[in-house]
């Protein structure tokens, strides 16, 4: 749990895309389950909503090859999984020249790190604010790089209130807000 917000994240037993629906929302079960919570998943928009009681919070899902993961919290928020390198073409391709630039300022090994994490926040974003691939890739996350350790977990400020929390090793990342 970081402030009001819960990630949780698994691993399948397989990497068949047709269970990785299946997994999340089983996860979101096993998750709901833990805090003795019982509610309904509403899933007409983006954030989805999960309504108990006359009151509703919002959850992100996500999954990639055999990797799932969720986020819950009372103000929209989102979530991404990302097991798969992108590559420097893909970062030509929808990063912004600022984060280019930024990225090539690190060690290639780093920069694949780099390009992985600025993948999933503009995922998340998207993700919470309802947006197109097109719309999350504009926005630049490069400025956030240097407050983002390529090794270790990090919770990283970003603007209106807006926090991102980046686990490397578990390839994911989330934005959500701590307080209304």
């Amino acid at each position: 749990m970081i402030g009001s917000a819960i990630i949780s994240h698994a691993r399948m037993t397989s990497a068949d895309p047709s269970l990785q629906s299946k997994a999340v929302r089983a996860l979101l079960d096993v998750v709901l389950t833990h805090l003795d919570q019982q509610a309904l998943l509403d899933e007409s928009s983006f954030p989805y909503r999960l309504m108990a009681n006359g009151h509703h919070s919002f959850v992100s899902f996500s999954h990639s090859k055999d990797c799932v993961a969720l986020i819950i919290s009372p103000y929209p928020c989102g979530i991404d999984v990302e097991t798969r390198a992108i590559s420097q073409a893909v970062a030509q391709r929808f990063f912004g020249q600022h984060e280019n630039l930024t990225l090539q300022s690190y060690p290639s090994d780093t920069q694949a790190v780099y390009r992985q994490i600025l993948w999933q926040l503009k995922e998340a974003w998207i993700k919470l604010h309802g947006g197109t691939l097109t719309q999350g890739m504009g926005v630049d996350f490069g400025q956030y790089l240097t407050d983002i350790s390529p090794t270790h977990s990090s919770q990283i400020k970003l603007s209106n209130g807006h926090q991102a929390f980046i686990h490397p090793s578990l390839q994911l990342s989330a934005i959500f807000r701590l307080d209304a």
